[in-house]
């Protein structure tokens, strides 16, 4: 099992160092975690800290660097006790953060990023000192669209892999609002999932909703309208901030997003999760065929990502060209005169010999002019 959203004491809402988290994981049986400490920018507000020993200091890529050395020595550290401890951070998004943001995690190794919204009007509608201030000033359907829409924006961004408790605003609004707050427009949450597909961002199943208001983020609505639109990356975290936080209710959530269909997703810069092999145009795919095209997308991650905008066709199209390349018979490979007769003639049998799929010569001819050249020889 795993826990992908946990927050230290570096965080400055949370306590609990690194290694007491990892100890804690490991005691109650988690495989893999992933810390998720506070990100927070807006030069608005009063909250962009990180912590160290009990002492505040302005949130910043130097600080981000301490952390990640803490992290990483954990990493090395708990790898015997069967414990993948990964890094990340959790951002406030709010509109306009990108460039700032860009700057901040320049260079440095994050496995995961979650984005969230916090704010709104640049008050925290997830603290219950402040969300009021806004409540006071906005009814339910102006407050649930204001959120999608910084929502939206957030995946938009294009610089998260998941978005957090994406129905967070009903932890206090719930109270103010009743039952008001649970009327989600259907087209909103539709546009929201549907950009969050395309997208590639991750839907979090958030435990700490059990603990605040005994419901998992997102509701059950959510769930299904999730789902109707396709979406299937998942991923699952306590939203610890506590070491006997960690874990809370991830036995209940990962029921809880089966029974709606869903499976979790393990993320990580150099990981790729291969449910099953599948098929190519009802041809059945060996094993070491499938690691050379996991091998093509590690290869050219960058250029199949950007043509994942085309049809679905053009994309395969794409990966047999480079599977076609990768396998073909490359300088300095040996092979009988038996296996060269076959490949001519399986070549002269095509519509298209003359260029391989990229549009390379296959074919050349040699005159015997040019051979004559070649060797500084006139027969003639």
């Amino acid at each position: 099992m795993v826990d992908y959203h946990i927050h230290t004491e570096h965080s400055i809402d949370a306590s609990g160092t690194v290694s007491q988290y990892c100890d804690q994981a490991v005691k109650i049986g988690l495989k893999e975690i992933c810390f998720t400490n506070h990100c927070e920018l807006d030069p608005e507000r009063n909250d962009s800290f990180i912590r160290f020993n009990g002492k505040r200091e302005p949130f910043s890529r130097a600080g981000l660097l301490k952390l990640q050395s803490e992290i990483f020595d954990a990493c090395e550290r708990y790898r015997r006790d069967g414990l993948t401890v990964k890094f990340g951070i959790e951002v406030g998004y709010y509109m306009g953060i990108e460039r700032k943001l860009k700057e901040i995690i320049q260079d440095i190794d994050l496995d995961f990023m979650i984005g969230a919204i916090h704010c709104l009007d640049h008050i925290c509608i997830d603290s219950s000192r402040e969300c009021h201030s806004y409540f006071n000033e906005h009814d339910a359907q102006e407050y649930i669209e204001q959120y999608y829409d910084s929502a939206a924006s957030l995946i938009r961004s294009g610089m998260f892999d998941s978005l957090a408790h994406i129905d967070v605003y009903k932890k206090y609004g719930r109270d103010y609002y009743g039952q008001e707050i649970a009327r989600v427009p259907h087209h909103v949450m539709n546009d929201v999932f549907r950009m969050q597909k395309e997208s590639h961002i991750a839907l979090e199943i958030n435990t700490a909703g059990m603990r605040f208001m005994n419901e998992f983020y997102p509701a059950p609505q959510l769930m299904r309208m999730a789902r109707a639109q396709g979406i299937k990356m998942i991923t699952i975290g306590s939203d610890s901030h506590n070491p006997g936080d960690l874990g809370k209710d991830l036995d209940l959530g990962t029921q809880y997003l089966k029974s709606f269909g869903f499976d979790i997703e393990i993320f990580g810069k150099n990981e790729i999760l291969i449910r099953s092999i599948p098929s190519i145009m009802g041809v059945s795919i060996e094993f070491d065929t499938a690691k050379d095209i996991i091998d093509i997308f590690k290869d050219n991650v960058s250029e199949i990502k950007e043509k994942m905008e085309l049809e679905d066709l053009e994309v395969i199209k794409d990966i047999i060209s480079l599977f076609a390349c990768r396998r073909s018979i490359k300088a300095g490979d040996k092979i009988t005169l038996e296996r060269a007769e076959l490949i001519l003639k399986e070549l002269l049998g095509l519509e298209e010999p003359f260029t391989c799929p990229h549009g390379r010569p296959t074919i050349i001819i040699l005159n015997e002019e040019y051979i004559e050249e070649l060797f500084k020889r006139d027969y003639r």
